[in-house]
């Protein structure tokens, strides 16, 4: 008959773990001693801290000049402590470039005794990687750690990372606004083109026209003709009146016919103006021609103000391509420290002990269910007869 797997109850368990109480604790202790003199072994570690806060950019005035309806594009470049800014700080300070640049100012493949190894490049970096931590905090500084067996050299580390986080993130900021200030400057020649070609087509125009202002000269215009016509209606009744009291052969009514035939010409001048050298306007052409002058006007206005909010902009770009303001402010500076930071070598002992004593604890009780279950396991895996 096959035996049946029986599981041990909890009581006899504990009894049969209990019993074992000198195995348990002797060799928990005994692991705790071999750890406690392994890690006499390990060499003290030093940590340096540098705490970074970033720095506050200022617009240089651009807002006074155009009434605050830009801020400075460093600030949008740099940021002020949000996720985005220590984003880029991370993608920094763990780029290749910076990392070999620390492989070579410290002579890490030397230092972490990596000359020996097939990889010595790769295995630097990763012991690189292990000795430094780079965290943003929610109250928005950026702390930079780095431990080494030297705490002068953990030092000098962190003052390196601090460096090459204001050195590269200003060539960033300063590429930027280089393509910026492209940018604005292409626009301001073009806009500088634009108004010399508005400004020629104004002087042809008021060559041609001889309009300089359209509203006043249309305000005298009409009052001119308002004024030749009201002489015309006096020189009209003069004629009417001496053409009844006198005949017509009289020279007193030739003259008045000889006055109003003169009047209608030059009402009929003044209305149809075709000589660019005079300064009155043209009638019958004048709404074409105020069409053409509004047209003209609207673009120079247009113009005007777009210049007006892009040379600030220009100006704004060139100080911000050359101005050197550092990215990020150094709250507290990294220090010499005076004691070890790592390893933690009594947490390393109690963990060694307290991992030992659980895992025995496992395999009593592991064994107490194969003694409590063996001819079980015994049949399980003993060979059947075909």
């Amino acid at each position: 008959m096959q035996p049946s797997f029986q599981s041990p109850g909890v009581v006899d368990t504990i009894r049969y773990v209990f019993f074992r109480w000198k195995l348990l604790f002797g060799i928990s202790f005994l692991a705790a001693v071999i750890a406690a003199i392994s890690v006499l072994f390990m060499p003290n570690e030093y940590r340096s801290t540098a705490s970074l806060f970033p720095a506050q950019q200022r617009s240089m005035g651009l807002e006074a000049l155009i009434g605050g309806r830009i801020g400075s594009l460093a600030g949008s470049l740099i940021g002020g402590g949000s996720k985005s800014t220590f984003d880029r700080y991370y993608v920094i300070l763990l780029s290749e470039s910076v990392n070999m640049e620390a492989l070579e100012r410290f002579d890490l493949i030397r230092h972490y005794e990596n000359e020996g190894k097939q990889w010595p490049i790769q295995a630097t970096i990763g012991d690189l990687r292990k000795n430094t931590s780079f965290r943003g905090t929610i109250e928005g500084n950026f702390v930079i750690d780095v431990w080494d067996k030297d705490p002068r050299r953990a030092k000098d580390m962190a003052d390196f990372y601090v460096e090459v986080l204001n050195r590269k993130s200003q060539e960033i900021a300063t590429g930027e606004a280089r393509e910026y200030r492209k940018f604005i400057e292409g626009r301001y020649q073009q806009g500088m083109r634009e108004v010399d070609s508005l400004r020629t087509a104004v002087a042809d125009f008021q060559r041609q026209y001889g309009i300089f202002e359209l509203n006043e000269q249309t305000k005298e215009y009409f009052r001119a003709v308002g004024q030749l016509y009201s002489r015309k209606f006096e020189l009209d009744a003069q004629y009417e009146f001496l053409r009844t009291a006198f005949e017509e052969s009289n020279p007193q009514v030739r003259q008045a016919r000889l006055q109003k035939d003169l009047m209608d010409k030059s009402i009929r001048d003044v209305i149809r103006n075709d000589d660019p050298n005079r300064v009155l306007l043209n009638l019958e052409t004048l709404p074409d021609v105020a069409s053409r002058y509004y047209d003209l006007m609207m673009n120079v206005e247009i113009q005007t103000e777009l210049m007006k909010f892009i040379v600030p902009l220009f100006e704004q770009a060139k100080l911000e391509e050359v101005k050197q303001i550092p990215i990020v402010s150094v709250i507290d500076a990294p220090q010499v420290p005076y004691k070890k930071d790592r390893p933690f070598r009594a947490l390393i002992v109690l963990a060694t002990a307290m991992s030992t004593f659980v895992l025995l604890i496992f395999y009593f009780m592991a064994r107490f269910t194969y003694l409590a279950n063996r001819d079980a396991f015994t049949a399980l895996f003993r060979p059947h007869d075909a």
